[in-house]
């Protein structure tokens, strides 16, 4: 599952890139909305595949849906309102492409991700294309993305990447009070080294 690429990503004069997790859910919380959103994604992705729908027909979608996205537009708040990345110049990526599930002990199905799961797929796909996208600033977003990282050392696979560590969207409580106040001071940290304009943030 693809995510967000900003159309200036590749000439941005400072590229950063958020490595998350896993793909979360599309549309609206509603079930129905959610599983009507999810077959549409599919079948642009399929499109995509058989050349039949454009790249920005995908980034259309994902830049509509991504107000659905974390209890009360957490997502939005935490990496565009706090973290203040501008739309057009940064990526998002997940170490792990594909949704993973398993049945918790009540018996709902619940997002499943393991080290090992995430280390399979960032071997078969997310390392070569966090090499393409090459980012200068990769801003880990989670603890289970910061442990990977650790184990991982993708500080000595990437050497000419600075890595910053912030929480999760899906935070909650006094979690998320943390992950705000870290994006904002990341936030400040990127405005000072790299300048970055503050009339292409969303608001």
């Amino acid at each position: 599952q693809p995510r967000w690429i900003g159309e200036d990503y590749f000439t941005s004069q400072h590229k950063v890139c958020v490595l998350m997790i896993n793909p979360g859910d599309v549309g609206p919380k509603a079930k129905y909305s959610q599983i009507k959103s999810s077959n549409e994604f599919e079948s642009l992705i399929e499109g995509f595949k058989d050349d039949l729908v454009s790249w920005e027909d995908l980034m259309l979608f994902i830049l509509m849906d991504m107000h659905n996205w974390g209890q009360g537009s957490k997502y939005m708040k935490l990496y565009f309102d706090h973290l203040k990345l501008p739309l057009k110049e940064i990526a998002f990526l997940n170490t792990m492409l594909c949704s993973a599930k398993k049945l918790d002990p009540r018996g709902q199905y619940k997002n499943y991700y393991s080290q090992q799961t995430m280390r399979n797929c960032f071997d078969l796909h997310t390392h070569s294309m966090l090499k393409q996208l090459n980012p200068d600033v990769c801003i880990l977003s989670g603890t289970a993305v910061w442990e990977f990282a650790r184990r991982n050392d993708l500080r000595s696979l990437f050497p000419n990447c600075e890595f910053k560590e912030l929480g999760h969207y899906a935070a909650r409580g006094n979690d998320w009070n943390k992950a705000v106040e870290k994006a904002k001071d990341i936030s400040l940290e990127l405005q000072t080294s790299f300048k970055i304009q503050n009339e292409i943030y969303i608001t």
